[in-house]
């Protein structure tokens, strides 16, 4: 179930991602560069509430210039005669990282003699309105730097987090084979996610990108990000999620989006919607941890846990202090639990490599043990009987395979003579000399005490043959002690059933070539 649920998960990121990009490509940015140049006009109030500032755009130097002014976070109207010209509502933001807000107005030509009249149209008076000077700016650069100074610590956090991210995303990439998990994926994503939601809620952005396109990606992100959250918890095979818990998100992102497009619910009514619903999956979540804690007794190890349950809080925290009829979610708390949550999941994630790498470094230790001859560091009889195996299930790996059975001489005389540590390294000695001399023409196996076996293929039978036959005469000429008797077999199928049967043939070889050098000798 939970690879249908992970397929299901990936398949609305991509529709998101696709429908994002859709709508991104027809934005136009309309910013016209001249050289620095800002007039502030002072302005009087005419009270707390339904505030209206006038002005009169009498001076034509104004013309494609930009009326630039920042108010309190509140619903604003601006009419350049009897036109309006532009209009803000507070409602409409998702998450709001400041509660002032820039507004940016370009001036046309058929504006100039015409009075500019500003309207603060919020339902509240308890709240002092903020506007107390309008600019006239015709430079873009003078507008965004007045807005990155406000904006600088979302945007250096966002960007921190994206590189972290795609930092993230390299090391999946690095140590996907080694540790057989997507959490470093997951976590990146989801880092992504919440990035974004920092940067397109920005001033600078919503100055950039106008209309609500900014409001419906931070919606639609916030849909998903429960299923990334989700995703992660799937890659612990111990984690046991209510179905409850898993299909939610689903549900949730397919509603609200189903109410949206046939309008039965508008974008202020969706935003609240998904505050509500990122309440009811983390009270969902919350519950089910506390209950395997305090109920069941699970011992619970994972800090990203306990640190979810504290973003949590801080959302509700925020959702409530920000009244959640109004959909109005300034980020104040919810920063610092999200960012500590990533924080933990990271640690998690990282705790959870290290170990894995660990673990693997000390399996390959033992693996090595397992498989290796500890005296002579070639494989031992069970990788032989391993590979034995593998190449007789296999027709095709018998066809073409040689093997080359090797037996040391004079082991028994070493051993009463000198004592078996000498006959250690009697054997230590000419392994170490055939080695050297083979490369790797094939894969060495110590089978039994002075018994060595090759398994080569067919393309090397010929030059392993010339390599023995030179040892042997080297052997000769410089009078080493060193002796061992070879027999080269290759598969046949007019004679070999199995590869056992060549293995006997090469044994027989090396047997006869044994009783040969005997003879010699004498």
């Amino acid at each position: 179930m939970r690879n249908k649920f992970k397929y299901l998960y990936m398949l609305i990121f991509l529709i998101f991602i696709g429908l994002t990009i859709a709508i991104l490509k027809d934005q136009k940015i309309d910013f016209n560069i001249n050289d620095k140049n800002m007039l502030s006009v002072e302005v009087s109030d005419t009270g707390k509430t339904k505030i209206s500032v006038t002005y009169t755009l009498a001076n034509k130097a104004l013309e494609d210039n930009f009326l630039f002014f920042k108010s309190s976070n509140r619903a604003i109207q601006v009419y350049i005669g009897d036109e309006e010209v532009y209009s803000y509502d507070n409602n409409f933001i998702l998450f709001s990282l400041s509660k002032y807000k820039w507004h940016v107005i370009k001036i046309k030509d058929k504006y100039i003699g015409k009075e500019v009249k500003i309207y603060d149209n919020s339902s509240e008076d308890n709240e002092l309105y903020d506007l107390k000077t309008i600019n006239f700016v015709n430079d873009t650069n003078a507008i965004l730097g007045n807005v990155m100074i406000n904006d600088m610590p979302s945007i250096l956090i966002s960007l921190v987090i994206i590189f972290f991210s795609f930092l993230l995303i390299i090391l999946w990439i690095i140590t996907i084979r080694i540790e057989k998990s997507n959490n470093l994926l997951y976590l990146s994503i989801l880092s992504i996610l919440i990035s974004i939601v920092f940067l397109i809620n920005t001033n600078m952005a919503r100055l950039i990108v106008q209309g609500n396109v900014l409001n419906i990606i931070s919606f639609e992100i916030s849909m998903l990000i429960p299923m990334v959250v989700i995703l992660h918890y799937f890659e612990y095979k111990k984690s046991k999620l209510s179905i409850i818990s898993i299909t939610f998100p689903i549900l949730s992102f397919i509603v609200a989006n189903t109410l949206m497009t046939y309008r039965i619910l508008n974008l202020k009514e969706g935003i609240m919607f998904a505050n509500i619903c990122l309440l009811i999956e983390s009270f969902i979540y919350t519950e089910e941890h506390l209950y395997k804690v305090f109920v069941k007794k699970e011992k619970v190890t994972k800090a990203a846990d306990w640190a979810f349950i504290f973003m949590s809080i801080t959302i509700l925290i925020d959702v409530v202090n920000n009244d959640l009829l109004k959909a109005n979610f300034y980020f104040i708390f919810s920063r610092i639990g999200i960012v500590f949550y990533i924080g933990t999941l990271a640690y998690d994630v990282f705790t959870e490599l290290t170990n894995s790498l660990l673990i693997g470094k000390k399996a390959r230790v033992y693996k090595n043990l397992a498989y290796n001859d500890i005296l002579t560091g070639i494989n031992n009889r069970r990788a032989f009987e391993r590979d034995m195996k593998k190449i007789d299930g296999n027709h095709n790996k018998c066809n073409g395979t040689v093997i080359v059975m090797i037996d040391i001489n004079n082991l028994k005389i070493v051993n009463d003579s000198k004592g078996h540590e000498a006959g250690d390294a009697y054997i230590a000695k000419i392994i170490k000399y055939i080695e050297a001399n083979i490369e790797d023409l094939g894969k060495f196996y110590r089978t039994g005490g002075d018994e060595f076996v090759i398994v080569s293929s067919k393309k090397e039978y010929e030059e392993l043959k010339l390599i023995f036959e030179k040892m042997g005469e080297k052997i000769k000429i410089s009078k080493s002690d060193m002796s061992f008797a070879f027999g080269f077999a290759e598969f046949n199928e007019e004679e070999d059933r199995s590869i056992y049967d060549t293995l006997k043939r090469a044994d027989k070889h090396m047997y006869e070539n044994k009783v040969n050098s005997k003879k010699n000798r004498k």
